[in-house]
């Protein structure tokens, strides 16, 4: 509790030959004899903070000074967020002053206080303007306030005068002033004044603007016309023409032979057989068993004759060196050049001079005449006596069973006779047969009841495959087997009466297709068909598909693709764990050239298509993967490809290849389904085309195509189908489409590219009036994503795919062709797609197709702008500058245009156009835009149409408004900065102000406009990492250039917003959204350099925001808008009236002029006016005081809310020409006394 006594008079000076009281003078509130002090700080005992505070003593003396202590402790640590502090004092002379907390001293002549703000342990909390933290045990902020209390004379003094006195006249009744005619109708009734224009004029010759889009005259057109030929390769469904029908061939059998099971008797003979073998000119040598005799040796030519120049009449004995006869031969081959022969002699068995246990040798004989030549000795895997047998030879080996211990060796007969080296040693898994042979790099047995099995050489003791065919005569006691080059059988039977015959297997040659390939020079097609336990094998025809010639022989059973290049059919062959090898077959001098072992990548071997691309290089893919590659005729690893991850048909390999040389691309086809690439990509191949789910020709049974081998001739693809064992054909689509995928101008003429489905797009010219065609060229690219003129340089863009990079590459407008090299933009070379491009007249532009990156690059492909459109977060499919240098962005439906912003790019207000739709009602897809002038050309891909428009009306939200008393300035939302427009009462634009009545001001999100100084002047919020402030922003209000300017960075909680600017003439008032919540308070008051005054304006309903603000020099002078509430005060923030507007209607702007409110309206984007209603007054005729000028009486009458001043005659008459009428309104209340000095009226309160 605190004590003050005092006593005091206020006396009040005015100048009295004015015609209006003043707005301010001299008076001072009383206050009434007691009074408590305390410090609240807001919102106080909610958040558990308390305080202390005491006078510095019980009593004062008359005019003494009243000293007050307090402070607000803190624990060590303890954060309060404190923005403010309160001194409140309480009695009939109370007051309430908001206090600063920042240490220093203060002066605060409105409530006659001085502070002083000490800190001790205090630092800052959550950041600067946001709260106190305790740094020590002691911790506080500290208050020293003093004040200079009024004057109060207690008791009051009383006077009594008894006069003798005359009446004159009657005090007049003074009346409330009433507002003039013409004026609108008074608050809160409106009446709306204009729409606010738009901040752009529109194009009287331009189209009508969006969302309206109109149609040219002509649809997108097509390059050419139709083609002749077979019909298109469907994306889907049959393939019906057929070219011919794979024909049955069989010329692999030899002539003169018999087919199995029926053989050719070549030899009639009743010896019994033991073995037979052939040399390289197809001699046979027959072992003959000699009936208990000596055994021999005879030789018969090809024709089955006997060869009498060998031994005696063509009969050779068979003894050892020693003469001595041997009569239990087993086995004969032929090998070096030699005649071998195995027995089971054990009589002949000796040591080999070295010691040791005897061994069983192999006797040689002289090949030409069968003379003994010496023996050699086979390294065994066991006994050394085991008998080997049956045997077989060819070139430098013989391949034989060691019989024993059941396992089959080859020995090697160009080594040392006294040992001969053996490997591919290896047990066996079938039976021990009765004759081997060699063909073809194969093993093949005979097992006792003639069945024939084969064996790789690789792996001899496994059997690979059993023939089905037997040969008749030839089940039972099998004396003999041989195979000649031709693969046909020798076969001799042991039994007596026996004959050597020759025989062959079916035809190995199927009608099933393993690949297809076309001879340019000779007009002839290659079909590998499939042999079916024979070699593959090449069938000739020509195009009706009748044969050509004699099949050729590719002597490989594994050939998995043919092409043709310069004269040679090239064969690719040899996959799993083979090598894979390529080999040529002249054509001219029907002859294979040797294996090409193929470098391969990651042990990929298994090729399953082979094409030529017209360069050195061949290209395979891999059969169980999607890996692709180029490979030199030597068989060097040129490059290595894999088809993408989200291929859907080759991305686990493809069965045939081939290659479009007048596109440029490569065709790859598996089971039912045939792809086209455009370009090849590292590991990220994409497939450009599909044709799925093919159907083989109804004609033939229909059924899913099984492609096996793909071939092109012109424009024609040949398809080797292995469902129905034909060749089909179809004509490959032009690729020309009526899609558009970019659209560019010249400035006369539109550019137009349309997709290309078959790998390249369209390039077309055309009229900007009606959409006609003017010329139209095939470009060297597919997937154009963009297009644009840079100056007179016509450039596109392509997307590359995953890991390509997107392309730049100027275009020759005379032909299409491409002028220069293509270049990489994109980040290093990334392109995730980019979807539109457009220029600004020195860099390309380019918007993200799939997420919200906009990014610029000049033509050498050097990035500049980089930058984000939020919303367009799911990126642009057309990107469009016009010549303001908006930024107009396209997808789908969707039309927006931005702006570069400090960090992304911003939407130019009222832009965005969402659901637009072309005719018939359907939804825009937007696939190109170009601005042509103030025309704005759309791409649509829903109707193949090219739509013309032009932009919206445009921005003009009003954020702010005020008066230079004459016009009214209406600050407009824009993008990127608010602009301010100059207009008449009657919403007429000044179009000689600024450009066509707008200036653009350097403010991104200002709130308000005040016209203060000869300047307009603007404010919006800063936020940063360090704190926040106001920014205040002049403009002349002459010509519109920048002027003065300031911070404020004392913002209330620092984020308030100026939401309202205002001038009482001399200085800049603002008012905003936290004026209860820091500093002190109300209304904040700038001088003309930017200082805050601290003369606030206390509003007396404690209002914490508005969103607008006027003054004016009548009373009520202050006006505020909420919303939909206005409130008017007196120049002290003394409540006057308040009004509900009511409706649907928002007041982002205030500007009075006279005794008219003009209000603008954000919900209708209008401004609308209303007269202000004058204070009313209760008017007494109860005298206060009087006072006399010489011939006038002064007199101070009893009114509510506050005393009225009147002049009148000495008659009593009221002076009119006073004020309003001979009254006005004092600005105080209470008036006890007055008096005339001098020009001035003083009072007394």
């Amino acid at each position: 509790m605190l004590v003050v006594k005092n006593r005091g008079i206020t006396v009040s000076k005015y100048l009295i030959s004015a015609k209006r009281i003043p707005g301010r003078g001299l008076a001072v509130l009383a206050v009434s004899a007691m009074a408590i002090a305390t410090v609240l700080l807001f919102p106080g005992p909610a958040m558990g903070i308390t305080t202390t505070v005491d006078p510095d003593k019980t009593s004062y003396l008359l005019g003494e000074k009243v000293v007050f202590d307090g402070q607000i402790d803190f624990s060590d640590g303890e954060t309060k967020d404190i923005t403010s502090v309160t001194l409140t004092v309480n009695g009939s002379q109370g007051f309430s002053q908001i206090l600063p907390v920042y240490a220093g001293s203060y002066s605060l002549p409105t409530n006659n206080l001085e502070v002083l703000v000490t800190w001790s342990g205090i630092g800052y909390g959550y950041g600067y303007g946001y709260g106190y933290t305790g740094t020590g045990n002691s911790a506080k902020i500290e208050y020293q306030i003093t004040w200079d209390a009024p004057i109060l004379l207690t008791p009051p003094p009383t006077y009594s005068l008894a006069p003798n006195t005359v009446e004159v006249f009657d005090i007049p009744q003074a009346t409330s002033p009433s507002l003039p005619a013409g004026l609108p109708d008074p608050l809160p009734t409106l009446t709306t004044g204009f729409d606010i224009p738009t901040l752009v004029a529109v194009d009287p010759n331009a189209p009508d603007s969006l969302p309206s889009l109109t149609a040219l005259g002509t649809a997108i057109p097509l390059k050419s016309g139709a083609s002749s030929g077979p019909g298109d390769l469907a994306a889907t469904g049959a393939v019906d023409d057929v070219a011919f029908e794979i024909p049955t061939v069989t010329d692999d059998l030899i002539a003169g032979v018999g087919s199995a099971p029926d053989s050719t008797a070549l030899v009639a003979t009743t010896d019994d057989i033991l073995g037979i073998a052939r040399d390289g000119n197809d001699n046979i040598y027959a072992l003959v068993d000699g009936g208990g005799g000596v055994d021999q040796i005879k030789k018969y030519n090809s024709s089955g004759a006997v060869v009498s120049g060998f031994g005696s009449s063509g009969v050779a004995d068979v003894k050892d060196g020693n003469g001595t006869d041997i009569t239990l031969a087993k086995g004969i081959a032929t090998a070096d050049g030699k005649l071998w022969v195995t027995h089971s002699q054990s009589a002949l068995d000796h040591q080999d001079g070295g010691g040791g246990g005897t061994k069983r040798w192999i006797q040689q004989f002289d090949i030409s005449d069968g003379s003994y030549a010496t023996e050699c000795y086979l390294y065994r895997q066991g006994p050394e006596d085991n008998l080997v047998w049956p045997i077989t030879g060819i070139g430098d080996y013989i391949w034989g069973y060691n019989e024993d211990n059941n396992s089959i060796q080859r020995w090697d007969v160009t080594s040392d006779c006294s040992g001969l080296d053996r490997d591919k040693d290896q047990g066996m898994d079938y039976s021990l047969p009765a004759a081997v042979a060699i063909y073809s790099q194969k093993l093949y047995s005979i097992d006792g009841n003639g069945n024939i099995s084969t064996h790789n050489t690789q792996q001899p003791g496994q059997t690979e495959t059993t023939l089905s065919q037997t040969i008749t005569g030839y089940t039972d006691d099998i004396g003999g087997f041989q195979m000649d080059s031709s693969g046909v059988y020798y076969l001799a039977s042991s039994d007596n009466g026996s004959a050597i015959s020759k025989s062959q297997g079916a035809s190995t040659m199927t009608t099933s297709p393993r690949g297809l390939t076309y001879d340019t020079v000779n007009t002839q097609f290659y079909v590998l068909v499939n042999g079916s336990g024979g070699n593959d094998r090449i069938i000739v025809t020509d195009t009706s598909g009748s044969q050509v010639g004699s099949s050729i022989d590719t002597g490989e059973t594994e050939v998995e693709g043919i092409t043709y290049k310069d004269g040679n059919i090239w064969a690719v062959f040899g996959g799993d764990n083979n090598d894979a090898k390529i080999k040529a077959y002249d054509i001219s001098n029907s002859s294979w050239g040797n294996d090409v072992t193929l470098s391969v990548n990651q042990n990929n071997r298994d090729f399953r298509g082979l094409a030529y691309d017209g360069e050195e290089f061949l290209l395979g893919i891999q059969g169980g993967d999607g890996n692709i590659t180029q490979n030199e005729t030597n068989g060097d690893l040129e490059a290595n490809y894999r088809m993408s991850w989200n291929a859907q048909y080759t991305s686990s390999g493809a069965e045939a290849a081939t290659y479009h040389s007048s596109k440029g691309h490569y065709y790859f086809g598996k089971g039912d389904d045939i792809v086209a690439v455009a370009t090849l990509n590292g590991q990220d191949t994409e497939e450009t085309l599909a044709y799925n789910d093919l159907d083989s020709a109804t004609s033939l049974g229909g059924g899913g195509v099984k492609v096996k081998g793909l071939t092109i001739v012109g424009s024609v693809i040949y398809i080797a189908d292995d469902r129905n064992d034909a060749i089909l054909k179809a004509s490959l689509p032009t690729g020309e489409t009526t899609t558009p995928q970019a659209l560019a101008n010249d400035g006369t003429y539109l550019w137009l590219v349309t997709d290309g489905t078959a790998g390249a797009d369209t390039l077309l010219k055309l009229n900007a009036s009606t959409g006609a065609k003017e010329a139209a060229f095939t470009l060297g690219h597919d997937d154009v994503q963009g297009m644009t003129f840079v100056g007179s340089e016509l450039w596109i863009m392509v997307n590359g795919g995953n890991n390509s990079g997107c392309k730049i590459q100027k275009i020759d407008v005379s032909d299409g062709s491409n002028d220069g090299s293509a270049v990489n933009i994109g980040d290093g070379g990334w392109c995730d797609g980019f979807g539109g491009m457009s220029s600004d007249g020195d860099d390309v532009f380019v918007m993200s197709s799939g997420q919200s990156q906009y990014k610029s690059f000049d033509t050498s492909g050097n990035a500049d702008l980089d930058k984000n459109i939020d919303d367009m977060s799911s990126g642009g499919r057309a990107v469009a500058i016009n010549s303001g240098g908006q930024n107009w962005i396209g997808r789908g439906d969707t039309i927006d245009a931005f702006t570069a912003g400090s960090w992304n790019m911003e939407a130019i207000a009222d832009m965005r156009q969402e659901d637009l739709t072309v005719t018939g009602g359907l939804d825009l897809d937007v696939k190109g835009m170009t601005w042509m002038g103030s025309v704005l050309y759309i791409a649509d891909d829903e109707t193949d149409y090219i739509y013309k428009t032009a932009a919206p009306a445009g921005a003009n939200s009003l954020l702010g408004m005020t008066t230079d008393g004459t016009d009214l300035y209406l600050l407009l939302n824009n993008t990127p900065k608010d602009s301010i427009m100059k207009v008449s009462t009657s919403g007429t634009k000044d179009t000689s102000w600024g450009t066509n009545g707008v200036i653009d001001t350097n403010q991104s999100d200002a709130n308000s406009v005040a016209v203060f100084d000869s300047q307009l002047w603007v404010a919006e919020l800063n936020q940063g990492c360090c704190g926040s402030d106001w920014a205040f922003q002049g403009y002349n209000i002459s010509n519109g250039n920048a002027g003065n300017d300031f911070t404020y960075n004392q913002v209330p909680m620092g984020q308030a917003l100026v939401k309202g600017l205002a001038s009482d003439g001399t200085s800049l008032i603002v008012g905003h959204n936290q004026m209860n919540q820091g500093g002190m308070g109300g209304l904040i008051k700038f001088d003309d350099n930017g200082n805050d005054i601290g003369e606030n304006i206390q509003l007396s309903d404690q209002a914490n925001a508005l969103t607008a603000l006027a003054y004016r020099s009548n009373s009520p002078q202050v006006i505020t808008a909420l919303n939909d509430d206005i409130t008017t005060y007196g120049s002290d923030g003394t409540e006057s009236d308040t009004y509900t507007l009511g409706g649907s209607i928002n007041v982002d702007g205030l500007a009075a002029i006279g005794h008219v409110l003009y209000l603008g309206d954000t919900d209708s984007n209008t401004v609308k006016k209303a007269s202000i209603p004058l204070t009313v007054s209760n008017i007494t005729t109860e005298p206060k005081g009087m006072a006399v000028d010489g011939g006038n009486i002064w007199m101070v009458v009893e009114a509510n809310p506050k005393d009225y001043l009147i002049k009148v005659d000495t008659d009593g008459a009221l002076v009119t020409g006073f004020n309003s009428g001979g009254s006005a309104e004092l600005p105080v209340d209470d008036v006890e006394g007055i008096a005339v000095i001098g020009d001035y009226l003083y009072i007394v309160n």
